[in-house]
């Protein structure tokens, strides 16, 4: 886009699924110039994803909407970053961008040379936004997490449905979009800040589970605390698969 409050702002995003790139489409949306790098062997898998909640997503074209759906608004180009040859073209993109955006397991990046201490050096004035399942310290800091681990770990799932339903994951991605919703807060805030003190990189990181939780806490304080599930069925709500992740989705119901 050539219009909009970031106009001229260019985003370079490295991200898989929904956490990540919700949060680069919500920059597009406002005008920024988002470049989406994508492995040539293992692309996104958002791409592959044919069917939600019974409901066909693959178009006639043979393009997943699911996909679509998190990445208008980017231009994409695909690059194998295990190569020098891939490394070496992310880093052309990123001197000349203003934002760095990934959301892989913490380190991933940094064992590839293109961590925040390394990009900084090539672009002073990059604001680097990382973004992780459970933050970047810690026994859980190098688990994955998606959308229903989200819900499932902060007790999103017992916010729905009437007493004695299993924990109710909602469809609509609420975990990946609150996430989403947080790193681009935080980046508008850096950019902000850049205005102010040019010259000046800085870096970021935020947690998928950490935001998630915040959002239950704000909305009820949890069964031990006497608080009662009221039947606000999700949009297209359903039952949790019960594993070892998901057994602690209940704030007291097991």
């Amino acid at each position: 886009m050539d219009i909009g409050p970031l106009s001229g702002v260019k985003v370079v995003e490295c991200s898989i699924w929904g956490f990540g790139p919700i949060g680069g489409l919500m920059l597009g949306d406002l005008g920024a110039d988002v470049i989406k790098i994508e492995s040539p062997r293992r692309p996104d898998p958002a791409r592959h994803v044919t069917n939600v909640v019974g409901i066909e997503v693959m178009m006639e074209d043979g393009r997943s909407a699911c996909w679509q759906s998190f990445n208008r608004n980017k231009r994409s180009l695909a690059l194998d970053l295990k190569t020098e040859r891939g490394r070496e073209v992310l880093k052309a993109l990123v001197r000349e961008a203003d934002i760095f955006l990934e959301n892989y397991r913490p380190g991933v990046f940094d064992k590839l040379g293109l961590g925040y201490e390394e990009l900084s050096k090539i672009n002073p004035r990059l604001i680097y936004a990382s973004t992780a399942g459970y933050g970047f310290e810690g026994p859980e800091a190098n688990k994955p997490a998606l959308d229903v681990v989200g819900q499932a770990r902060s007790g999103f799932m017992w916010t729905s449905g009437a007493p004695g339903d299993p924990p109710m994951w909602n469809s609509q991605g609420v975990a990946d979009v609150m996430g989403a919703t947080c790193v681009a807060y935080g980046i508008l805030a850096a950019l902000r800040g850049a205005g102010a003190a040019r010259g000046r990189a800085e870096g970021g990181d935020l947690a998928h589970h950490g935001q998630h939780v915040a959002l239950v806490l704000g909305d009820q304080r949890g069964d031990d605390a006497g608080a009662t599930r009221t039947g606000r069925a999700s949009t297209a709500p359903r039952p949790a698969i019960r594993s070892g992740t998901c057994t602690s989705a209940g704030t007291g119901s097991g």
